[in-house]
C-alpha cells in the first residue's frame, strides 16, 4: 500500500497535536490555524495586507474553539507516560543487559536536555520564535505522550 505524504502527516504529526491539546493551546489562536482563513490567500504580493480580512466571524471562531475542546485529552505532561520515559520500565530494564540499561539512561538524559531547550523557547524582539510567529513546543519529550508519538 502506498502511503502519501498527507496520510503520513495525518497519522503522525496531526494526530500528535490533537492528542496533546495543541489545538487549544496554540493552533486555535487566530489567525494561526488553517480553518481561520475564511477567504483565499492573496495571489499577488502586497494585495489584501490586513489579516483581519481573512478571519472568520466571531460565531465561527467560537465553533472552531468548541471543536478543539471536544478533542482535548487529559494532560500527561511531566508524568511517566511521556516520551522521556518511553523505555523507562523497571521490570523490563531489570531483564536487560547493562548496555541496554545505559542506553536508556543516555536516551533519558538526551530527552531531558532537549525538553529543557524546548521550554526555553520565547519570542524575540521581532515577535518570532525560531523564525515563526508562535512558540513551537508540541514535541517536548516531557509533555508528548509516547503512546501517540511512536
Amino acid at each position: 500500500m502506498l502511503i502519501t505524504h498527507s496520510q503520513a502527516h495525518l497519522v503522525s504529526t496531526a494526530h500528535h497535536t490533537v492528542n496533546t491539546n495543541e489545538l487549544l493551546e496554540v493552533s486555535s489562536a487566530l489567525p494561526f490555524c488553517p480553518p481561520s482563513l475564511y477567504r483565499p490567500p492573496p495571489i499577488r504580493k502586497g494585495e489584501d495586507t490586513n489579516p483581519v480580512d481573512f478571519l472568520p466571524p466571531l460565531s465561527k471562531a467560537l465553533e472552531q474553539l468548541t471543536v478543539g475542546a471536544l478533542f482535548a485529552r487529559p494532560r500527561l505532561a511531566y508524568t511517566n507516560r511521556t516520551i522521556l520515559h518511553m523505555f523507562d520500565d523497571a521490570t523490563m530494564l531489570d531483564r536487560m543487559n547493562p548496555e541496554t540499561r545505559e542506553a536508556n539512561s543516555v536516551f533519558m538524559e538526551t530527552m531531558w536536555n532537549f525538553s529543557a531547550d524546548v521550554s526555553k523557547r520565547r519570542f524575540d524582539r521581532k515577535g518570532l520564535s525560531q523564525g515563526m510567529p508562535f512558540v513551537w513546543r508540541a514535541l517536548d519529550p516531557k509533555v508528548a505522550p509516547y503512546s501517540v508519538s511512536t
